[in-house]
């Protein structure tokens, strides 16, 4: 065959040059920045393999990438192949809980964001706040993981917690504002006086029986709370009831629960009035 003929023979068998190197072109992007990292031997970012490949949506190709086993972030930005048997970065708080651990069960706080700092680029400012979650206990600068026997001291307070009321026999209330998250389905960080006044302890969630002012059932509403997180308690989706009471956005929602029954009431007030 000619040399000038070469490479159009090979593009047309489904390859591609990517630098010196002639590689399998899928027509998956994953596939694609598979290869693409194969060939730069180098983590990537997801908008470097997005420009690369031409997917068009960083946020689509990145999520594929995570759920891809032959993929693993290396810090908080790059991916590189699992192959190459670099430290994988996780979450910051299972990071944090596999360096204690690894040095024996206590760590100076000082010195664990300086580790993560240099091997996951975790910034110190983000790993301070991660010592807050329940899952760690500081105690003179040093942090330690907290033992799942050990009581996390919950604040109960709800004086001063905006959208909060307390009701008659044990039941409350708590206004969530109507935004875009809320109507797409997104879970809401949600007071620690709500899971103090629930009952609810971190690494637990409940399931409240959801109703209209009509009594009508529309479904659930859960409470739960990581340990490994650092904001707090959360309420998972509550679209099903906002879409049911005709919520907008700019809107309350009025979640009106009783931890008797385990049952949560709720109604649409209008443009937060």
């Amino acid at each position: 065959m000619l040399d000038n003929h070469v490479g159009h023979a090979l593009r047309a068998i489904g390859l591609k040059q990517i630098d010196d190197t002639w590689v399998r072109w899928s027509r998956s992007y994953v596939d694609q920045s598979v290869a693409i990292l194969a060939v730069v031997g180098e983590p990537m970012t997801a908008d470097e393999l997005t420009e690369r490949t031409g997917s068009g949506s960083v946020r689509s190709l990145r999520q594929r990438l995570y759920e891809d086993r032959r993929v693993q972030r290396v810090n908080r930005t790059d991916m590189g192949l699992r192959s190459w048997g670099l430290p994988e970065y996780t979450s910051v708080a299972e990071l944090m809980l596999k360096v204690i651990a690894d040095r024996g069960g206590s760590v100076p706080v000082t010195d664990l964001a300086a580790h993560l700092e240099k091997v996951y680029e975790v910034r110190p400012g983000t790993l301070n706040a991660y010592t807050a979650a329940p899952a760690f206990v500081v105690q003179d600068g040093n942090i330690r993981a907290r033992a799942r026997s050990e009581q996390y001291e919950v604040d109960a307070h709800p004086i001063g917690v905006v959208g909060l009321e307390l009701l008659e026999e044990d039941r409350f209330s708590y206004d969530v504002k109507v935004d875009h998250d809320v109507l797409r389905g997104s879970g809401r960080s949600v007071p620690e006086a709500i899971a103090g006044l629930l009952g609810l302890q971190p690494g637990r969630s409940l399931h409240f029986i959801a109703r209209d002012v009509g009594r009508s059932t529309t479904g659930s509403v859960v409470v739960g709370w990581s340990r490994t997180s650092h904001m707090g308690p959360y309420f998972g989706s509550v679209r099903a009831q906002a879409l049911h009471d005709g919520a907008e956005d700019g809107d309350l929602l009025r979640l009106t629960f009783d931890p008797v029954s385990m049952m949560v009431h709720h109604e649409r007030v209008e443009n937060g009035m």
